[in-house]
């Protein structure tokens, strides 16, 4: 409030103030930032005498306005000063008067707060009895409950110790029976290959040999699951069935062997230029075909009878070499005569011949073979020596 005082105060002053500023001004007098100057009574004209009085209240009032604005400037910067600490003071003092509704707030709040601690004590104890009891309870029940848990978990460990009992042997009973009906499968099965295969080698089975090598290694194989503890060949009838089994299989394979080495050397006495087939159904396939092969044989004695004709006609060009044949017959039909006696002479002739006739067609095995030529016999045509030649 003393700050509002002030401020008026120097309001009106300054009032004064503004006047007197205003009244220099309509005489023509300047102010300056420091001072100011006055003219002196000697620079003016003498005034009229009536004017002089004024002249010298308007130095006095000039002066007093210098006076006044220094004054009010200072006073202003006071002022300033004060109102700052004023409104200083004043924040300040809404403050602590906040703190001290906040304290006397608090502290009727604890007040309250005591009072109802005092009141809620008197019923502590009560509280405190009553829970006691509560826990006792409590733990009475947590007891009988979990005797009641154990009880129930103890029949429940019963029943699944059971069912898993049952369980395991009814899996058992399963298994038992499957193994059997495995055991029974594998026996018929194996039978029937021991049966099927005493059929495969029923052609050339030595009976007592046989006999003797199953048994001789069926023993060694009994003793040597006995001495390593396990039973993985059964019983030894069961032994006997399987180790005969392997024992007439090597026997195909043998007989096979035998029979593919056979084929290929009369394949290649027959056939001496031609490819040797690789496996033994190759090999049974070029035999199969029997007009192919007497095709063949028949083309070959063909060429060496033509052959032995050709020699005989260029020896002897006059003889009639188509009565040959029917005049042989009708000799032979005569009489009866041992014609023996002429092989040995006919035979080094003959042999003579068939070099000749290989040495001559010796071109042809080389760039060709036989079973090139032959595929006419399959469809019952003749074949000749004309065309394994390639003559018209």
């Amino acid at each position: 409030m003393a700050a509002v005082d002030l401020g008026s105060a120097e309001w009106e002053r300054s009032k004064i103030t503004n006047q007197d500023i205003n009244l220099l001004k309509k005489l023509g007098i300047s102010k300056k930032p420091k001072a100011v100057c006055f003219p002196s009574e000697e620079s003016y004209p003498t005034p009229p005498m009536g004017y002089r009085p004024m002249m010298k209240e308007l130095f006095r009032i000039g002066a007093q306005f210098i006076g006044y604005r220094d004054y009010a400037s200072k006073t202003e910067e006071k002022l300033a000063e004060v109102n700052e600490r004023a409104n200083t003071l004043a924040q300040k003092l809404e403050q602590s008067e906040e703190a001290l509704k906040k304290a006397e707030s608090d502290a009727v709040q604890a007040r309250r707060e005591a009072d109802k601690a005092k009141t809620d004590a008197a019923g502590v104890e009560d509280l405190r009895k009553r829970l006691h009891d509560a826990e006792t309870s409590l733990s009475e029940h947590i007891t009988a409950q979990s005797s009641c848990e154990e009880a129930i978990l103890k029949r429940l460990r019963e029943k699944v110790a059971l069912q898993q009992a049952q369980d395991a042997i009814t899996e058992k009973d399963a298994a038992v029976a499957e193994a059997a009906a495995a055991t029974s499968r594998e026996n018929f099965m194996l039978q029937l290959l021991t049966d099927a295969s005493f059929d495969m080698a029923g052609s050339f089975l030595d009976a007592a040999t046989e006999d003797e090598r199953v048994e001789a290694r069926s023993n060694v194989l009994l003793r040597l699951a006995k001495d390593h503890g396990s039973s993985f060949w059964g019983t030894p009838e069961r032994t006997h069935q399987i180790v005969r089994f392997q024992d007439r299989a090597l026997q195909v394979r043998d007989y096979l062997d035998f029979c593919t080495r056979t084929l290929s050397l009369v394949y290649g006495t027959m056939f001496p230029r031609n490819k040797m087939p690789e496996t033994l159904p190759a090999l049974m396939d070029k035999f199969r075909d029997a007009p192919r092969i007497y095709g063949f044989v028949r083309a070959q004695l063909a060429a060496g009878a033509r052959f032995s004709m050709i020699m005989i006609k260029i020896c002897y060009p006059k003889l009639d070499v188509g009565q040959i044949v029917p005049k042989c017959l009708a000799k032979m039909a005569k009489r009866k005569k041992n014609f023996g006696k002429y092989d040995d002479i006919v035979t080094p002739v003959a042999e003579d011949m068939m070099d000749e006739l290989l040495r001559m067609d010796a071109e042809f095995f080389v760039k060709g073979s036989y079973a090139e030529h032959s595929t006419r016999a399959i469809n019952n045509e003749c074949l000749t020596i004309d065309n394994i030649l390639g003559n018209p």
